[in-house]
């Protein structure tokens, strides 16, 4: 808790260490030591108690804490019927009380903010008139005399979801040789030697001592290997969300009353409103 007085706004924005978890709706205070300890965030949904010992700075309408979202959604909800209203007037005319506990007193109130001090080892400020002046509210229905509280308290289950890679999968291609045989038809040239009688005649020329010689060239095909790469085929990948169900169990405490009676005590019936703690 800083050692500053703190001007704490309705609907201000508290933050986690990871990132916002909601605004402020109420604050709850003891009604006997006027202490601030708690106040009611809501993130839309649900409502939770954050103490105030978790409260680290307060920046105009953003407070921040000293804890990540996961300790903020474990902690306890928010019950209205357990807390009893009181309005503005009250909560300054009885913020001029210092707290005792140690912890943070509540030094002004109205409805849309509340100013808490230092821990109680420091000097508690006036609280400021800033409503207007209202009739006296009635004495309390118990003539005046201090309540004793005891909170009742229970955990409560909560599941929080978080996504981890479950696994991988993937795609790759392999290199796989094999024998093929491809049959190449091919074509070549051969010599065709055919002699033809004819009728005597002249000859273009006398007879040479080394003979004459004539070369006809004969051509054939050969074949030649080549490779080319094709596509044959495509493989896609894609994803999925397929919703399962898993069931989750934990052990929760709760705190039942024991009442223990020594001497000559009386127990009145029914139930007291003022017997609940204030919020704001």
């Amino acid at each position: 808790m800083t050692d500053t007085a703190m001007n704490i706004q309705r609907d201000a924005r508290v933050h986690a260490r990871d990132g916002e978890v909601g605004r402020v709706k109420h604050a709850v205070v003891d009604p006997q030591t006027k202490e601030v300890t708690d106040l009611v965030v809501c993130d839309g949904n649900s409502e939770w108690l954050i103490p105030m010992s978790t409260v680290e700075r307060v920046d105009g309408d953003r407070i921040t804490l000293r804890a990540d979202r996961a300790a903020v959604a474990s902690g306890m909800s928010y019950n209205r019927d357990h807390y009893q209203d009181i309005d503005g007037e009250q909560a300054r005319d009885e913020s001029a009380r210092r707290a005792v506990q140690g912890g943070a007193p509540l030094l002004d109130a109205d409805d849309n903010q509340i100013e808490v001090g230092a821990p109680s080892g420091q000097p508690a400020p006036a609280a400021r008139n800033t409503a207007p002046s209202r009739p006296p509210t009635a004495p309390p229905p118990n003539g005046g005399q201090s309540v004793s509280r005891l909170q009742l308290r229970e955990e409560e289950l909560r599941a929080r979801k978080e996504k981890v890679q479950a696994g991988t999968a993937t795609l790759r291609t392999e290199v796989v040789e094999e024998q093929r045989t491809l049959d190449v038809p091919l074509r070549h040239e051969e010599a065709v030697i055919e002699r033809h009688a004819v009728t005597a005649r002249p000859a273009d020329g006398p007879i040479v001592a080394d003979g004459e010689t004539i070369r006809v060239p004969l051509m054939e095909e050969h074949a030649i290997l080549e490779k080319e790469t094709v596509v044959t085929g495509e493989v896609e990948i894609d994803t999925r969300t397929v919703q399962d169900t898993e069931r989750l169990s934990g052990v929760v405490r709760r705190e039942e009353l024991e009442v223990e009676e020594k001497g000559d005590v009386r127990r009145a019936g029914g139930t007291n409103e003022r017997n609940r703690p204030d919020h704001r």
